[in-house]
């Protein structure tokens, strides 16, 4: 990696479509907060710098989120007021910060993993839990406005995890006054502004900070802690039946703390962490497949040291870690340096020009104007990305994409199979059309023409 920014720890990584964008956190020696950010390009293996022009301050455990232009940054800790209820958001295209509106905002607790994050629905920012946990706001960036979110039907717990499903925010698990824990998980569905309650029955046990990742159709809640033990054990949660189903546990990662947790989209990823008491650190970890209920542990050929607190992103076929506390002794700055973990589908599925690519993200990253897309299998994937004005995607009937996370359509669509949805967030804002199903949410802004 050339030109890396200083090693640091509790920072903020987020995978904006075609490089990593990392910022703030504090350095691994001496604790000191960091308010600078740069962007790292896998393809050329080289990070710039972002401005600090009208940047937050320098803060840990920030929230960050891709809303497919710009990237939010907001609250975290300062290490001198404590949490702070300030942020910004960045633009990659201009290297510019804007503000972002103090008026209705509320303190929230820092995000200590991936899990806590805020969600992103495809056009709010939600956050669950104020420094107290009891209630939570949405942020609209195009408005630059904060709502507050009923707090009816909203138990008062704090550190639990939260994903977004596509159509509802999930949130699970938590610590209550006290001694109190809970195994309790909770919808919110942003639309009716109501919560509904889901089963646990057959639940993980009661647990603070678990993972919480949707993979497939499935939530996965793995690890968390309480007072006296940390979880390296979970269950996969089925939204259709209302079930749960304990994971295996066999080559499942060790109990850990600190650690990179992430969703490709169809399996679940652990790496790095350490014990409670910080060592020791570790290099190692395994990807869960819910479909056969099994962990494969990751290859250790090439693996990045040992390390806590760094931060990973999901490209759509690679993991890309970064930094963290990966000090040899007490004093040691670090070194800030990562791996890229490769995923890639041996068939690829994605076609341009007669050029194979392993997935719709890749596809779309190297595509030029005017190119056309052309999914060529079945293909289940993670999207971070959007189609470009003057690109087109085709899904010939044969075919059937199974697709989480968010997808813009600048450009034009044309379906013929099936796009089943069920945790994307599809925001068309060109031309959607062709015979085939979709299956999902929707949000159009753009023209629909089915049947042509």
């Amino acid at each position: 990696m050339i030109n890396p920014p200083v090693a640091r720890k509790e920072h903020v990584a987020v995978w904006i479509g075609d490089r990593m964008f990392i910022w703030g956190g504090e350095t691994v020696a001496n604790s000191i907060k960091l308010g600078d950010g740069a962007l790292y390009d896998p393809l050329s293996d080289t990070w710039t710098p972002v401005s600090n022009l009208n940047a937050p301050s320098p803060r840990t455990n920030a929230a960050g989120v891709w809303t497919g232009t710009e990237v939010i940054i907001w609250g975290g800790a300062d290490g001198i007021t404590g949490e702070v209820n300030t942020g910004a958001k960045y633009n990659p295209l201009t290297d510019t910060w804007s503000s972002i509106s103090q008026v209705n905002t509320f303190r929230p607790k820092y995000f200590q993993k991936t899990s806590e994050m805020p969600v992103w629905t495809g056009s709010e920012m939600i956050i669950m839990g104020d420094h107290n946990g009891s209630f939570g706001r949405s942020y609209n960036p195009i408005n630059d406005v904060w709502t507050a979110i009923p707090n009816s039907g909203f138990p008062k717990f704090n550190y639990f995890s939260q994903i977004w499903t596509g159509t509802d925010v999930l949130i699970w698990g938590g610590a209550g006054p006290y001694p109190t824990y809970t195994n309790r998980g909770f919808l919110y569905n942003p639309s009716t502004q109501t919560w509904s309650e889901i089963s646990n029955i057959g639940a993980p046990s009661a647990r603070a900070l678990p993972d919480l990742f949707l993979v497939g159709n499935k939530a996965i809640v793995w690890g968390g802690i309480d007072d006296d033990e940390v979880f390296n054990d979970g269950g996969m949660y089925d939204f259709t039946s209302n079930t749960w189903v304990p994971m295996a546990t066999i080559n499942s990662p060790s109990q850990r703390v600190a650690h990179i947790s992430i969703s490709s989209g169809t399996k679940f990823i652990v790496w790095s962490g350490s014990t409670r008491t910080t060592q020791p650190k570790y290099n190692n970890g395994a990807e869960f497949d819910p479909i056969a209920n099994s962990w494969t542990p990751l290859t250790q050929m090439g693996v990045p040291s040992r390390r806590r607190s760094a931060a990973g992103v999901w490209t759509g076929s690679k993991m890309i870690v970064w930094s963290g506390d990966n000090s040899l002794y007490y004093g040691d700055p670090g070194i800030p340096d990562g791996g890229i973990l490769s995923f890639e589908n041996t068939n690829p599925g994605v076609e341009i020009n007669g050029t194979a690519y392993s997935s719709i993200n890749d596809a779309i990253n190297a595509s030029a104007a005017n190119d056309t897309i052309i999914v060529t299998s079945d293909i289940c994937e993670n999207l971070f990305t959007s189609l470009p004005v003057n690109r087109v995607l085709i899904i010939p009937s044969q075919y059937k994409v199974d697709l989480f996370g968010t997808l813009t359509n600048n450009g034009i669509i044309i379906n013929d199979g099936t796009i089943k949805a069920s945790g994307l967030t599809f925001n068309n804002n060109g031309s959607y059309k062709g015979t085939g199903n979709y299956i999902g949410n929707f949000l159009n802004n753009g023209s629909i023409k089915p049947g042509d």
